[in-house]
């Protein structure tokens, strides 16, 4: 067997499994059987609190003696950390000012305003919030309809129930389980306020035909891009 290498085979009914371990005086792995009894009588179990409990101090010192053999001289490590050096401070900066709308809030804020070409950019915690904010920017009153993708996230009707308003469920396609632009059109009624698009999984919304719906019937229009900010319908 090569050094390193796992390999379990039966014994006596029972699981033998080899085990790399680091001789550090000849600086090799050699190989040592760990026999686990298998079919024997259950043992007893070992509760969370009475790991808790244990003696912590020599659990370290345990760990402070195995390891060096065990890791030292493993030329392949089983994960490697990753630290970026300048980021550390910017991230300490960040935990130190949480304001809603402290510095790092505005310089996202003027980011996203830059990339989209919008006139105004607001953070909120959710696309719920984002959600429930455009239906009231909207006006959307009691008995207005707005047409929302059957399969979607339940905050998509939730936020325009809130207002009275009543969600008109349309298809979606098959191919990307966005919605169905042509079921978009048959569902328009003269109660109608507005059209919400989901862009699913990454995948955007036909926005160009959306869009020439809505300005022939002058509805507003509202993009849930949570699942797929800045995709491009191609």
């Amino acid at each position: 067997n090569k050094p390193g290498i796992l390999k379990s085979t039966m014994q006596d009914g029972a699981m033998v499994q080899t085990h790399p371990i680091v001789d550090k005086e000849q600086n090799a792995i050699t190989l040592r059987s760990v026999k686990e009894q298998c079919c024997t009588e259950p043992k007893n179990e070992v509760s969370a609190h009475s790991i808790l409990d244990a003696d912590l101090e020599s659990l370290k010192e345990e760990f402070n003696r195995l390891h060096p053999r065990l890791y030292n001289n493993i030329r392949v490590r089983f994960n490697q950390s990753f630290s970026m050096q300048t980021a550390t401070k910017p991230i300490e900066n960040a935990l130190q000012n949480l304001e809603s709308d402290g510095w790092y809030t505005f310089l996202c804020q003027t980011w996203l305003q830059k990339r989209f070409g919008c006139s105004q950019a607001l953070l909120v915690q959710s696309c719920t919030a984002a959600l429930e904010m455009a239906s009231i920017l909207c006006e959307v009153r009691g008995g207005d309809e707005v047409i929302i993708p059957s399969y979607t996230f339940v905050s998509c009707a939730n936020a325009f129930a809130l207002r009275g308003a009543v969600p008109v469920f349309v298809d979606v396609n098959e191919a990307d389980l966005c919605i169905n632009v042509t079921a978009i059109e048959n569902a328009i009624t003269s109660r109608t306020k507005a059209i919400l698009v989901v862009h699913y999984a990454g995948n955007a919304c036909d926005m160009p035909r959306i869009m020439d719906i809505a300005d022939r019937h002058k509805l507003l229009v509202i993009e849930d891009a949570a699942h797929a900010s800045m995709s491009t319908y191609l």
